[in-house]
C-alpha cells in the first residue's frame, strides 16, 4: 500500500513538473515574443531639411556636407529616392504622419490649423501603439494643439519633453554661438545678421529660453544648452528608461528650422563656409545628424538593434527664404511650394535583418510610416478603408508589387497638385505682379484675398521623367493628361473636406514668369 502511494506521488509529482515546465515554457515565450516580436519604432523627423543637404542624397557634396550617420543609416536601409510628405508646410504634414490620412480629409490645410489642433476623433499612431503595450514618448516640435485636450499626453503619448511655441536653440549671447535671421514678415524680403538683442523672426521674436520655455509633460524645464542636443539626451534616456518593453519614440527636431543658430562646435567644421546662413545652416544639420548617430549608438549598445524599426524623414523642404542656406536639389521650390522641392524628402526606413539594404524609386509618403508601423507592430486591426496610406512591408522585402501607388494628391486651399506616374500637375491662384514683386525672398503677406483669385488659377504640368526640376510646363503639349489628372483631383478632391481654418497667410512668387500665390 505505502509503495502503491510512493509510486502514485512520484507519478504525480512528474506530471506537476512536465505541467510546471510547460507552464513556464509558455510564459516564457509570450514574455519573449512580447519583446521580440513587437519591434521598437523610432521616428527621427528634420523640420525644413532640404533634399540635397544629405549627402546620400547629393552624392557629389556628400563628404562637404558631413552627415555620415544618416547616410550610413539610408545605406544599410530602405533609401526612398522619391520619398514625399502630404503638405509642403509642417503642422498638416506632422497631422498627415501621425494619422496615416491625408490632413484635408479632416480640413488640416495650414499651419493655422495648429491653433485648432488635430480632430480629436483622429486616432494617432501614438495612441495605436499604447493600446497593445507600447511605452510611447514624443521628445521635440508637436505643432498639433495645445488645448487642454490636445496636448501630446493626451494624444497617445505617455511621456513629452519639448516647447509648447516658438524655436529657440540657444540663447543668442552665449560665447561661439552664431544667429542669422530671416526678416520674413511684410512686403520687404530683407535678411538681416543677429547676434544679441531682440530680432523679428517669420512672426515671432528671438529673446531668451524663457519666452519659449522646455516642458517635460506640463512641468517647466530651465535649459541653457543647445537645444538639438538637449532634446537628443532626453531621447536617449527615454530608450534606456524603455529598454525592457516595445516603445515608440517620437523625435521630432525643431532643426534646422528657422531660426538659424549653430555653437562653436559645430560652425568650426564650416569655417570657411559663406555666406553665413549656409554655414549656420550645415551646422545645423551636422548637429541633427549627431543626434541620429547617438541613437542609433544607444540602440546598438542596449542590444536592441534588430529589434528596432527606425524612420528618419524631413517634414517638408527647406525653406526659400533662407536664400542659400539650405538646398533642395536637384528640385525647384521649397517649403510652402507644391513642387519637387517642397514635398520631396530625404526619406529611410532601417531594421537590420528584416529590411533589406535597397534605393527604391517609386513614389512613398510619410503617409504610409503608420499602416507600416502597424504591420511590423502586428497590430490587427482593419485599417484599409480608413487609411490612405500603404503598409510597405512586402514591398520592401521585395515580395510585393514593384509599383506601390498609383497616385499622390496635395491641396492647401485653392491650390492642388498630383503626381500620377510620370507627370505632375500643379494648380494655383495667380496673383499680381507688384505682390510678386514685393516678395522676392519668401516674405509673408496677410491674406487679403478669398479662397478664390479674382486672376483666376494658373496650370502647370511636368514630365518628371524628362524634367525632374519641374523647369518646363508642358500643359499646353499635352492638354489630354491635363485633363485626366484634373479629373484625378476632382475625383478626389470630393472625397476631403475644405479648410477647417482660414489661412492667414501666404507669399507669392513668380513660376516661369507667371506670378502665383502660395497659401499655407
Amino acid at each position: 500500500m505505502i509503495r502503491l502511494l510512493k509510486h502514485r506521488l512520484m507519478v504525480s509529482s512528474f506530471w506537476l513538473v512536465i505541467v510546471f515546465w510547460f507552464a513556464g515554457y509558455s510564459l516564457a515565450s509570450e514574455s519573449d515574443e512580447g519583446r521580440s516580436g513587437r519591434p521598437n519604432i523610432i521616428i527621427i523627423l528634420a523640420d525644413d531639411l532640404g533634399y540635397g543637404d544629405i549627402g546620400a542624397y547629393n552624392q557629389a557634396s556628400q563628404t562637404f556636407l558631413q552627415t555620415p550617420h544618416i547616410d550610413k543609416l539610408a545605406e544599410s536601409g530602405a533609401q526612398f529616392n522619391a520619398g514625399y510628405v502630404a503638405a509642403a508646410v509642417c503642422s498638416p504634414s506632422r497631422a498627415a504622419l501621425m494619422t496615416g490620412r491625408y490632413p484635408q480629409r479632416y480640413g488640416y490645410h495650414f499651419n493655422d490649423n495648429s491653433r485648432q489642433g488635430l480632430p480629436l476623433n483622429e486616432k494617432t499612431i501614438a495612441e495605436r501603439l499604447k493600446e497593445v503595450g507600447y511605452r510611447t514618448g514624443l521628445v521635440g516640435k508637436w505643432q498639433l494643439g495645445w488645448s487642454a485636450d490636445q496636448k501630446p499626453n493626451q494624444r497617445g503619448f505617455d511621456y513629452f519633453f519639448g516647447m509648447r511655441s516658438g524655436t529657440i536653440y540657444i540663447p543668442p549671447e552665449t560665447d561661439g554661438v552664431e544667429t542669422w535671421l530671416p526678416r520674413g514678415e511684410g512686403f520687404a524680403g530683407n535678411l538681416s545678421v543677429f547676434r544679441a538683442g531682440t530680432e523679428i523672426v517669420i512672426g515671432q521674436s528671438l529673446t531668451n529660453r524663457s519666452k519659449s520655455p522646455l516642458y517635460r509633460n506640463d512641468k517647466e524645464v530651465l535649459d541653457s544648452g543647445y537645444l538639438t542636443e538637449t532634446l537628443t539626451s532626453e531621447a536617449k534616456r527615454f530608450i534606456e528608461r524603455n529598454q525592457d518593453q516595445p516603445f515608440f519614440l517620437y523625435l521630432a527636431h525643431y532643426a534646422p528650422h528657422a531660426p538659424l543658430q549653430a555653437t562653436k562646435k559645430y560652425l568650426d567644421s564650416f569655417a570657411d563656409v559663406k555666406p553665413l546662413q549656409r554655414k549656420i545652416y550645415l551646422s545645423m544639420v551636422k548637429a541633427v545628424d549627431d543626434s541620429v548617430g547617438t541613437i542609433l549608438t544607444t540602440v546598438r549598445d542596449l542590444g536592441l538593434a534588430e529589434n528596432t524599426l527606425t524612420i528618419f524623414l524631413s517634414d517638408n523642404g527647406c525653406a526659400k527664404y533662407l536664400r542659400g542656406g539650405c538646398q533642395n536639389v536637384p528640385y525647384s521650390g521649397g517649403k510652402r511650394y507644391h513642387l519637387e522641392g517642397g514635398i520631396r524628402v530625404p526619406y529611410v526606413m532601417h531594421w537590420p535583418q528584416t529590411i533589406p539594404a535597397a534605393r527604391h524609386d517609386d513614389m512613398v509618403s510619410s503617409l504610409d510610416i503608420l499602416p507600416t508601423v502597424m504591420r511590423a507592430s502586428g497590430i490587427k486591426e482593419d485599417l484599409e478603408d480608413s487609411l490612405d496610406g500603404l503598409d510597405l512591408m512586402d514591398y520592401l522585402a521585395g515580395t510585393g508589387n514593384s509599383m506601390v501607388r498609383e497616385a499622390l494628391f496635395w491641396r492647401a486651399g485653392p491650390n492642388r497638385a498630383v503626381r500620377y506616374d510620370k507627370w505632375k500637375l500643379w494648380k494655383v491662384n495667380r496673383t499680381s505682379k507688384e505682390l510678386a514683386s514685393a516678395t522676392p525672398n519668401g516674405g509673408l503677406i496677410k491674406r487679403l484675398s478669398s479662397e478664390g483669385s479674382p486672376f483666376g488659377q494658373e496650370t502647370f504640368l511636368y514630365d518628371l521623367s524628362l524634367d525632374e526640376s519641374e523647369r518646363t510646363n508642358v500643359a499646353d503639349k499635352f492638354p489630354s493628361i491635363v485633363t485626366k489628372l484634373e479629373r484625378m483631383l476632382s475625383e478626389w478632391d470630393e472625397q476631403m473636406q475644405d479648410p477647417t481654418v482660414k489661412s492667414r497667410r501666404s507669399t507669392a512668387t513668380f513660376i516661369e514668369g507667371s506670378p502665383v500665390e502660395l497659401i499655407f
